[in-house]
């Protein structure tokens, strides 16, 4: 008697064949000394958007940007767009992106600044896990800067700015985007840093996107809003709505801004 084996039971043998390849090997080394770390006691706070700046000379030498984020993080070298991320990966795992930092400014000088946003919200598009930032910048084995290590470290602050307090964006989504423009300057304010637990970290694994600058081809409609005296009926939807121990979020009744409603 032959027995067939059938597509799930194949895909089970070749998982448990992959799993048992790593086994007795350590996980990588990524960082020489950067620690991951966050605003003191805000982690699991929903919606916060942190900024971290380092200032460094010049290494002389190739350098390269190490880091890994939850939930989402935007790099600048000395003011221009650098990377964003990170890669997706599983339930408590983060992936790590290296970077390489061209067109240094000769000397000091050298700015980067990493935006993270830690939205500790579930959503189907993204995980929701404490937030936290591991950067390291590194040249020839030597450390330049990094996360969490005193003198060297990165400094860490509250983006101001954007309001914490917003619907999310949809059900499937967490937070919308929503600022504050009363400067042109973005208003950081200054965090104690501190340690997170460590992270259990992965190989990017993914090509790099090449941040390609598309330009339009045309315009495909124009028009102009109008505000209406009287509504008739508001649509709230389950995301504004909904909000409970099973869909995270901010309430209505706390909501600094509601731009579906505002919208109508």
């Amino acid at each position: 008697m032959r027995i067939r084996p059938s597509g799930v039971f194949l895909v089970l043998v070749f998982f448990a064949a992959a799993v048992s390849a790593g086994c007795g090997k350590g996980p990588p080394e990524f960082f020489i000394e950067a620690l991951p770390v966050w605003a003191e006691g805000r982690e699991t706070e929903m919606n916060v958007t942190m900024v971290f700046r380092a200032e460094f000379e010049d290494p002389g030498e190739q350098a390269l940007l190490r880091l890994a984020a939850s939930t989402i993080y935007r790099a600048r070298l000395n003011g221009e767009f650098l990377s964003s991320g990170p890669a997706r990966g599983p339930h408590g795992f983060y992936r790590v992106d290296e970077i390489e930092l061209r067109r240094l400014r000769p000397g000091s000088g050298n700015v980067l600044t990493i935006e993270v946003a830690g939205y500790n919200c579930n959503s189907y598009a993204l995980l929701d896990q404490p937030s936290f930032l591991q950067a390291e910048i590194s040249a020839a084995g030597r450390v330049v800067a990094a996360t969490g290590t005193g003198g060297s470290s990165f400094q860490g602050f509250i983006l101001e700015n954007r309001i914490q307090k917003v619907q999310r964006f949809s059900f499937q989504r967490p937070f919308t985007e929503a600022y504050r423009f009363d400067s042109p300057e973005p208003s950081l304010l200054p965090a104690v840093l501190a340690a997170c637990p460590a992270k259990d970290l992965l190989p990017r694994g993914v090509l790099y996107p090449t941040y390609t600058v598309m330009e339009p081809r045309a315009s495909a409609a124009a028009g102009r809003f109008e505000k209406i005296k009287t509504i008739h009926s508001i649509t709230r939807d389950r995301s504004l709505t909904g909000i409970g121990p099973e869909l995270k979020g901010f309430p209505e009744r706390e909501l600094e801004i509601c731009p579906m409603v505002e919208l109508q």
